[in-house]
């Protein structure tokens, strides 16, 4: 018995990430194909023409044309290596950028560089949980004491109740007309 966590779709195939690894679902199959086993899944990433990745207790995993996942290292200008373990989250935007979630900061992947934000930076919280990212450049993060937002220049914070009906956000969805749906601890919310 699986428990979905999120499902992704691309290219025929339904992907989910669960408690028991990530399981593909290709169109004609039968039995769902799980990978990357016992690594605590905690979001997956998956668009087209783009690699899959996945957040996980045991750092940020690329899968790569021949179906192999590989861990993927990240290391900044100053000698400190992100995401090797404790990855939160991970989105990849309509860029093709990649966002990622750890509890020292968030990275984002343009292309072949990487950039790193901190505290400081502007990112006014770091304890995630999900990530999401908008038809533009918005990026938003979902953490234990509210949301976190991104315009590609400016950091933003969100707590309830004014924002949200709880402050431990679950999941994130963005819709086509703007709308951001959260899922929290107290029920749904939207801005």
């Amino acid at each position: 018995v699986y428990t979905y966590l999120r499902l992704k779709t691309r290219d025929g195939e339904t992907w989910a990430a669960t408690a028991q690894g990530i399981v593909m679902l290709a169109v004609g199959r039968t039995q769902p194909v799980v990978e990357l086993s016992d690594q605590d899944i905690r979001q997956i990433a998956i668009v087209p023409n783009c690699p899959a990745l996945a957040a996980t207790a045991r750092g940020l995993w690329q899968r790569r044309e021949a179906g192999k996942w590989e861990q993927v290292r990240i290391q900044d200008d100053v000698g400190r290596v992100w995401a090797e373990s404790d990855v939160r989250a991970v989105a990849i935007d309509a860029a093709g950028n990649w966002w990622i979630a750890t509890p020292a900061g968030v990275i984002r992947k343009q292309g072949d560089r990487w950039s790193f934000f901190t505290g400081r930076e502007g990112l006014p919280h770091a304890d995630f949980t999900c990530v999401a990212t908008g038809p533009g450049s918005e990026v938003w993060f979902g953490t234990h004491r509210g949301a976190v937002r991104f315009d590609g220049k400016e950091w933003a914070y969100r707590e309830g109740p004014r924002w949200l009906p709880g402050n431990d956000v679950r999941s994130i969805a963005v819709g086509a007309d703007g709308r951001v749906w959260f899922a929290t601890d107290k029920g749904l919310g939207c801005i």
